[in-house]
């Protein structure tokens, strides 16, 4: 629990009338669905509302809904959200790096579910490879430790100011991709559609309690009742509402061989695209020209490309790779992928 704010009920409504009036909201949650907070956690969860307040990468977001220790919000999108081309959520908690090791984050983690109906819930795979706790909460846990868990990555998107929210590889936050779901029980049964997501379950990892899908116990920062994760908003990537035509994509995939896959499509042709090509690791923008040494060109037309680059070694690279572009409109597209 880096921070925790509590405000009056009608100055939160008010809050959340005057950001309607004054800013498109198609992209963010709506309305809490249900929040029951664990110890030290808010009273009703608003603050994770609307969009994000990012910090930066040297500082958390002020403006938080906390959950408190095992606390658990649900959010509901304004538009439901679809298993779109690259990136489809993005998830911003509070986190930031160490400035002594920029590899490292105050992070605070919790698990990310979704649904259709608020009744039937797909939660994303989750993988810790950090240390056996416990461990001091000032020496912070590398960005490497944690895949498929929030409240890792910082956010660094503040609307109206900073990065687009959009901007998968500027907006900062963790990316979620549904089609990492492809298999889970709820979605093969139909009983989550990953075309329409309209609802977003955020629940804090008790630290050393909750086990990861291998039965590894997930360690992260903070001290007993003050470690939980504070949620400052979630982002529909890939909704109904921006699913726009014209609009480029990027999608990046990894397969079971190692090789790295990079594909860019856009409707209106590369030329629209081709001033708009950016990449980050770790948080860290690379120019786009720079990665180009360490791929082919396996594909190009006049509406898309195709590169690949391995067999990248297990466990060699482990950072998170984005890579995302602009049109001349104004529309992203963007991806993440971490290696491997």
């Amino acid at each position: 629990m880096k921070t925790m704010r509590v405000r009056g009920v009608l100055g939160l409504l008010a809050g959340v009338a005057t950001l309607a009036f004054l800013l498109p909201l198609d992209d963010y949650a709506g309305s809490v669905a249900s929040f029951t907070p664990g110890p030290g956690g808010d009273n009703f969860g608003y603050e994770a509302l609307g969009p994000p307040s990012g910090g930066g990468l040297f500082a958390g977001s002020t403006d938080t809904a906390t959950l408190g220790v095992s606390g658990s919000l649900t959010l509901e999108l304004s538009v439901p959200a679809g298993n779109g081309p690259g990136t489809d959520l993005l998830v911003c908690e509070n986190p930031f790096l160490l400035l002594s090791d920029t590899s490292t984050s105050f992070a605070e983690v919790c698990t990310v579910e979704v649904s259709s109906d608020d009744q039937h819930f797909a939660r994303f795979p989750m993988k810790y490879t950090g240390p056996v706790g416990p461990f001091l909460p000032t020496q912070g846990a590398k960005l490497s430790w944690y895949s498929g868990l929030a409240g890792v990555r910082p956010v660094l998107t503040s609307v109206p100011f900073g990065p687009a929210p959009l901007d998968v590889v500027h907006a900062g936050g963790d990316a979620f991709d549904f089609a990492d779901l492809a298999n889970d029980p709820q979605v093969l049964a139909g009983l989550v559609d990953l075309g329409d997501i309209s609802y977003v379950r955020l629940t804090d990892v008790d630290t050393g309690t909750v086990l990861d899908d291998f039965g590894t116990a997930i360690w992260d920062c903070g001290l007993d009742g003050l470690s939980s994760a504070d949620i400052d908003a979630v982002i529909g990537v890939n909704n109904h509402a921006n699913l726009l035509p014209g609009r480029p994509q990027v999608e990046l995939s990894l397969d079971g061989a190692g090789f790295l896959t990079l594909h860019v499509f856009d409707p209106d042709g590369l030329k629209d695209v081709k001033q708009g090509l950016d990449a980050a690791i770790d948080m860290t923008p690379v120019p786009f020209l720079a990665l180009l040494p360490f791929f082919a060109l396996t594909q190009v037309d006049s509406f898309s490309f195709t590169m690949v680059t391995g067999p990248v070694p297990p466990g060699v690279y482990p950072v998170e790779l984005r890579v995302g572009t602009v049109d001349k409109s104004g529309m992203y597209g963007g991806d993440a992928l971490k290696l491997p």
